[in-house]
């Protein structure tokens, strides 16, 4: 999956350690429904997530 999101220029390895993680699924899904804002993104992040 990480090597599909590179492939489309989304480096979501660099902000979350595990793309398939809690985290890492919900701002996948989210950009599947077309979400683009970063702020959204943040406010996706799960509380064990640290970056």
């Amino acid at each position: 999956m990480q090597k599909y999101l590179r492939l489309h220029n989304f480096r979501l390895d660099i902000g979350v350690n595990d793309v398939t993680g809690l985290t890492g699924l919900k701002i996948i899904d989210a950009v599947c429904k077309g979400e683009l804002n970063s702020q959204k993104f943040a406010s996706l992040r799960n509380g064990n997530c640290k970056k």
